[in-house]
């Protein structure tokens, strides 16, 4: 599929030309020099007064395909893992599992977006994957971008997954207590060989330490789940170059849920629970309105319903 899907040509919306005279005088100055030179070589005589195409219609013509000149991907990896269960403390377990994954030419789908910021800012264009699938015409503006899988310099993740379960029988009930965590040490990505590796462990997105403690009470029919989650905090930049951020970091958070549930009968459930029980709110910081994968941004929510089997 990645080297021989079928060809289309649209246009994509919504784009910003990294070579406009707005985005250039964003950049800070050792990477303004880089795009400002890089520009220049693709045409763009004067980037601090260039008023770009792509800007003022939104946009650019775009060509989607496979790219049959794909190279093969390679990987080493090394895992290892352990499971305690010791005999003095009955129904415990820890499971802890390390990874480290190294990939080269790894092969992804990058948006037209991406493709024209990783050229513009490459330190070396002749040898990024990304410019070849930029087309300028005489005056400097993007004519097309294709936009095809291709092959990525690394890609490295290592970390640590652990998990902890314990059950006992309380004197009425009984009572299942499970914990999740995960650690990255490194996630970090290479455009093309020569490039400047990103390590994006601690920043925004990829937090270093993300953890859920699960507690599970049951007494005949009646079930009651209170869960943990928790995020650590994290840098907004991926290189860490936050000097230019009031708030440089996103707060850790820890957003407590509760389900109880009863069984009427064999086909009919009740239940009622309530997702981030203290209303915690993170609203206030601008970076945490990227997804609810680290963050609860509806504050508390009340569910009540039941199910039937039919």
């Amino acid at each position: 599929m990645e080297m021989f899907g079928s060809t289309s040509i649209g246009f994509s919306s919504g784009l910003s030309d990294p070579c406009d005279q707005e985005n250039i005088t964003t950049l800070k100055a050792d990477l303004k020099a880089q795009v400002i030179s890089n520009c220049q070589a693709f045409g763009v005589e004067d980037p601090e007064n260039f008023e770009s195409a792509t800007n003022l219609g939104n946009g650019s013509d775009t060509t989607t395909s496979g790219n049959p000149h794909l190279d093969v991907e390679e990987a080493d990896t090394f895992t290892f893992g352990f499971v305690i269960q010791p005999s003095f403390l009955e129904n415990f377990a820890l499971t802890v599992d390390y990874y480290d994954i190294d990939l080269t030419n790894a092969i992804e789908n990058i948006s037209a977006g991406s493709i024209l910021y990783e050229c513009a800012e490459s330190s070396n264009i002749s040898a990024s994957y990304a410019c070849p699938l930029v087309s300028r015409n005489a005056t400097g503006n993007v004519s097309n971008i294709l936009v095809a899988p291709v092959n990525k310099g690394a890609f490295t993740r290592r970390g640590l997954d652990i998990e902890t379960s314990y059950d006992t029988d309380l004197p009425i009930g009984q009572l299942s207590l499970k914990f999740y965590a995960t650690h990255i040490i490194e996630l970090s990505t290479q455009s093309t060989a020569g490039e400047e590796r990103f390590d994006y462990s601690g920043v925004y997105g990829s937090p270093d330490w993300k953890g859920r403690l699960e507690a599970n009470y049951t007494l005949n029919e009646l079930r009651v789940n209170w869960s943990i989650d928790y995020t650590q905090s994290a840098l907004v930049g991926r290189d860490k170059d936050i000097e230019d951020y009031s708030v440089p970091e996103t707060p850790s958070s820890t957003v407590s849920n509760v389900r109880i549930s009863y069984d009427l009968n064999d086909d009919t459930n009740l239940y009622i629970g309530a997702r981030n029980v203290f209303d915690k709110k993170w609203t206030h910081h601008p970076s945490t309105s990227g997804g609810r994968g680290a963050y609860n941004l509806m504050g508390r929510f009340l569910y009540a319903g039941f199910s039937y089997n039919f």
